[in-house]
């Protein structure tokens, strides 16, 4: 892996770890705010909402072709080690905040099998969801990895999910047909799309017109996912999904917009000193942050609907965040959490 791409994918692991932290400190969204804290917050939504497509984009160009480096059986000690471990830490970690919180033991006396049932499913601390797709992921992974022509098979799976996830859906909403998900191929139901894709995009040689489509295709898909959702969605109810969705035609674009920008963009040597920083701490950012999120604007009385809260606010957390795993990563034993 040369230089280059190690500093892509650097620079990606921050902006999609920066992505999620704004996302969630603009939670905002969800209490149909209305006039112009309602635009201001689809846009900010709109803008980073390729958060997470992004992080399985990077877990396929970093982790699809591991067998070069060491053993399926290692693979699986690395990923349980890394993920599987902490997922379960911070999920205990949530239900003692949460006891915390509400003055009461309850969530520790109930049948084991609920406890277990509750982390599972991230019912305790809800942005947890992501590691169950990524565990997903993580299992299909040595399949992809034995696949010799990867190129050609990835382009075709690319195109079959791109199709059956990101446009019949948008078309039979559009048209309010209901679509039967069982015509999409298993072998790219979720977010495994994006790993193969961001497998393919990485090895990819793309020419300057090839890449300028990209980009004109990812902002195609911003203002329509910003101006499609800002329109149709009457505040007084949900959210309209005509244009959202992390396989929707719009998101992809925009992933693949993004991604493609990162694999080409130039920066200066003293900000990649702090990237590089920054990137060991992405994981351990996404594991605290939400408790910040919920936490500061008590403490300091802050105005959530604010716009200079839900933009700079996000950017103190994360960077306050980032700090705190710093600390966290030099204590022993809990730094075997927070990787």
């Amino acid at each position: 892996m040369n230089s280059k791409r190690i500093s892509y994918i650097t620079y990606l692991n921050v902006y999609a770890s920066l992505a999620v932290v704004m996302l969630y400190n603009n939670g905002i969204l969800w209490q149909h705010p209305t006039g112009r804290t309602w635009y201001s917050a689809i846009c900010i939504e709109t803008f980073f909402y390729c958060a997470v497509p992004l992080f399985f984009m990077i877990t396929g160009c970093t982790l699809i072709d591991y067998s070069k480096k060491y053993s399926t059986k290692e693979f699986f000690k690395k990923r349980i080690k890394k993920t599987i471990i902490p997922f379960i830490a911070w999920s205990f970690i949530g239900m003692l905040y949460f006891c915390y919180i509400y003055q009461t033991w309850d969530y520790f006396n109930k049948p084991v099998s609920e406890i277990v049932s509750n982390i599972l499913n991230t019912n305790y601390i809800g942005i947890y969801w992501f590691f169950i797709p990524l565990f997903s992921v993580y299992m299909c992974i040595p399949i992809l990895d034995k696949i010799t022509d990867k190129m050609n098979v990835f382009k075709y799976m690319t195109g079959l999910g791109f199709v059956f996830l990101g446009i019949l859906p948008f078309l039979c909403n559009l048209i309010h047909i209901n679509y039967n998900h069982e015509l999409v191929p298993k072998m790219v139901s979720g977010y495994v799309l994006y790993s193969i894709l961001g497998y393919y995009l990485s090895h990819k040689e793309l020419s300057k017109k090839q890449r300028k489509l990209i980009y004109l295709l990812g902002i195609v898909g911003f203002f329509s996912n910003f101006i499609g959702t800002a329109m149709l969605t009457d505040v007084e109810n949900e959210i309209n999904e005509l244009f959202r969705g992390p396989y929707n035609w719009p998101c992809f674009f925009q992933t693949m917009a993004f991604f493609v920008l990162f694999q080409n963009i130039e920066i200066h040597e003293k900000i990649d000193k702090y990237l590089n920083w920054l990137s060991t701490k992405t994981f351990g950012i996404y594991l605290i942050h939400i408790y910040l999120v919920w936490e500061i604007p008590k403490l300091l009385n802050v105005n959530t609907y604010s716009l200079m809260w839900r933009i700079l606010g996000g950017l103190v957390i994360y960077i306050l965040s980032a700090f705190i795993v710093a600390l966290l990563q030099k204590i022993p034993v809990i730094k075997k959490i927070v990787p």
